[in-house]
């Protein structure tokens, strides 16, 4: 078996997006000595041959989603939590998420729900916090903030969710033991429900 190499002068590679649709693979690279980010389109099947190189003004790239039409990135950035790309033609239809006021944490996930909104998720690991969630639509306006702080069931130490086909959100913490959360709409509003997970070392 042989191992091709190739090369490319960007940052480490935060993470990749297959599109087996169309056999392209976008690559996300954190930024280097030029102090940008990389969205870079190749081909499956030649990882030199591809159409896109967008450049990202960020600190890093923490997620990236995708459906038919569009990337939606979340970033560790000054002035936005993310940016959605159309995959066609990125360079010129593009969108960003602005920062809410009095959002206190970095973002530290993301995901879309079936109508292209966007879900930005703080952890809740500094003083006084508890983890958040910022809602926006699919023409990048934000709507609302989903805090996680119901008495009883305040979520910490959040690292990572995902949006199911049914659109509820879960997310994962680093709690010992880990709390599965469980985000859904019901009534005219956000509920959730918090399930301990354990681990046998």
């Amino acid at each position: 078996m042989s191992i091709k190499k190739y090369t490319y002068n960007y940052g480490t590679i935060k993470t990749m997006l297959l599109d087996s649709v169309n056999n392209i693979i976008w690559l996300f690279f954190n930024k280097i000595n030029n102090g940008k980010c990389h969205i870079v389109q190749v081909s499956a099947g030649d990882l030199y041959e591809g159409q896109y190189d967008v450049e990202i003004i960020a600190d890093t790239i923490v997620k990236a989603r995708q459906n038919t039409a569009y990337l939606y990135v979340a970033l560790t950035a000054s002035s936005v939590l993310g940016t959605r790309y159309s995959k066609t033609n990125p360079f010129t239809d593009y969108m960003t998420y602005g920062i809410p006021a009095n959002i206190a944490e970095d973002v530290v996930s993301m995901d879309i729900d079936s109508n292209g909104y966007a879900y930005f998720l703080t952890p809740g690991i500094l003083s006084s916090e508890n983890a958040k969630i910022y809602v926006y639509t699919n023409n990048g306006v934000y709507t609302e903030m989903i805090d996680l702080v119901e008495s009883g069931k305040i979520i910490n130490n959040a690292i990572d969710m995902t949006i199911d086909t049914n659109d509820d959100i879960w997310i994962i913490t680093s709690d010992t033991p880990a709390k599965l959360v469980r985000v859904y709409f019901e009534s005219g509003g956000w509920k959730y429900t918090v399930t301990e997970m354990s681990v046998i070392t």
